[in-house]
């Protein structure tokens, strides 16, 4: 057997773990030759606990930087591959910034894939609130193993299906022409910011989530959806503080954790209300929310139908927001990508009804926002707990260990995307693809994460962002007449700083 990929020029190993699950070194088929080439897991190039503690305090090297900054870096100081020690209860674990890595790490996981746990989350959700989490369903978010296949498994059919989709495509079309409406009443300038995106993310997230309007639109923003949209920044912000940085609130709660803990327990609060209420709603007459999402979701279990809207709206507004957000920054950049797209949309939409069947006819729409969430990804790493006995780097990686990977860092290298610099919508276009993508990015194009795990609301998102941007394109230019758009990398990547778009009427 040949143990080289001649796909990938790799030591191959896809074959040997489909057939075992206690895989050694000593059991790949390679040469004497290769075999001995390949290092130790202790020869990984790695930092010291009390050196890392150091570098995250006041004045040290890591303080204060967002985690696309921490993970630069840390790649530039170490190289693809680095062993950070386990500290203050957190796993020993792998960074790898190597895209062959990558692609090791994915192709060989299996089919109930176990990611880096965030941690404090899931202490909030079986400590605190086991009201919610602690019955036989838990969270997809903080769950692995059998209890996350038991619930993704129930959930899949719903959230991945096309007519489910499909069907959110007319309120989601009201929703942005609603949303255009008040822009339009409300400033003269015409001028959209950061906030406002974050208004229609909810707005529409809602709509699928709970199968109900909340009013964002009107002359006074609803209290608790605006205090919801801050509760989120701030959960994201927070969780990269515990989740990444070196904490005691495994030994000790301080101010900040017990803080923490009130954020998630007022974001689950809030949408409890709203699911209460609609359900009130909805008792007598259900009209054609009865094959909606909750209603479905709340024929398996109330506690279900909680907790994927909890996840589901937590995890889609900010992410959303933001990746609309660095689209069109990206078109009002590049004016004449900004008008190829606008002519396809014209072509096929002549009236404000958007025809589901036209949206096969958008490909250029579809290479926009690929192009843009590569630009500017909304999320930016991924984890693993590796399945098998692998090979990184030509180091000997054993089974069971914590690998963060972080693909941002490929969206940028010529070796994957030739020109990386430009915005190049057509690098995902048939007749383009070749030219502008030196590879297959399965394993390093990742807005949505990979496999499995990927996430189960993607299908909403991509709706979302094509319903807005045909809305937008076929009604106004967009321009941007700021400074370089900011971004604030937390667990997800969010626009900071003075962000106005600025529409032209057609």
């Amino acid at each position: 057997m040949n143990p080289i990929c001649k796909q990938c020029n790799r030591i191959s190993f896809v074959n040997f773990l489909r057939n075992t699950s206690t895989l050694s070194i000593k059991n790949f088929a390679v040469s004497q030759n290769e075999s001995k080439s390949i290092k130790k897991f202790s020869d990984i190039p790695h930092i010291k606990r009390s050196e890392l503690i150091l570098r995250f305090l006041p004045k040290g090297k890591y303080y204060g930087l967002g985690l696309n900054e921490l993970h630069r870096a840390i790649n530039e100081e170490f190289g693809n591959i680095v062993r950070m020690p386990s500290l203050f209860g957190k796993p020993e674990m792998i960074f790898s910034y190597n895209d062959t890595d990558n692609e090791t790490l994915l192709r060989n996981e299996s089919s109930k894939p176990y990611r880096y746990s965030f941690e404090p989350l899931k202490y909030f959700r079986e400590k605190i609130r086991p009201d919610v989490y602690g019955g036989e369903y838990g969270s997809m978010a903080s769950e692995h193993g059998d209890r996350w296949y038991k619930i993704r498994t129930l959930v899949n059919p719903i959230m991945l299906q096309p007519k489910m989709v499909q069907r959110y495509t007319e309120s989601i079309n009201h929703i942005t022409s609603d949303f255009i409406d008040y822009i339009l009443k409300r400033d003269l300038n015409k001028q959209i910011s950061n906030r406002d995106l974050n208004l229609w993310s909810l707005e529409s997230i809602a709509n699928i989530t709970l199968d109900r309007r909340l009013g964002l639109f009107n002359d006074t923003n609803s209290e608790a959806a605006v205090k919801m949209i801050d509760l989120i920044r701030r959960f994201f912000i927070m969780c990269a503080d515990f989740e990444v940085s070196p904490s005691i609130w495994k030994y000790y709660h301080t101010k900040a954790f017990k803080e923490y803990m009130k954020v998630n327990n007022d974001l689950l609060n809030i949408v409890m209300n709203y699911i209460e209420e609609t359900i009130e709603q909805t008792r007598d007459n259900q009209g054609d929310n009865a094959n909606g999402i909750l209603q479905q979701l709340l024929k398996i279990d109330k506690n279900v139908a909680i907790i994927m809207a909890v996840d589901s709206m937590t995890a889609g507004v900010d992410t959303t927001a933001s990746a609309i957000t660095g689209i069109l920054y990206c078109l009002a950049k590049n004016p004449e990508k900004q008008e190829k797209l606008r002519e396809e949309i014209l072509r096929e939409f002549t009236t404000p009804e958007l025809n589901v069947k036209s949206f096969a006819n958008l490909p250029y729409l579809r290479a926009c926002i690929k192009e843009g969430m590569r630009f500017y990804p909304p999320v930016s790493g991924t984890s693993r707990k590796t399945d098998f006995d692998l090979v990184f780097s030509n180091y000997f990686i054993p089974k069971g260990t914590y690998v963060i990977t972080w693909p941002q860092l490929f969206y940028r290298r010529e070796n994957i995307f030739p020109q990386s610099s430009e915005y190049l919508p057509e690098r995902w276009t048939r007749e383009q693809k070749c030219t502008h993508l030196n590879q297959s990015t399965k394993f390093h194009f990742l807005p949505f994460g990979h496999g499995v795990r990927s996430c189960v609301g993607r299908r909403f998102a991509n709706l979302e962002m094509e319903v807005f941007l045909i809305n937008f394109l076929r009604r106004f230019k967009i321009e941007w007449n700021e400074d370089d758009l900011q971004i604030q990398s937390t667990f997800v990547n969010i626009p900071t700083g003075n962000v106005k778009f600025t529409l032209k009427k057609l």
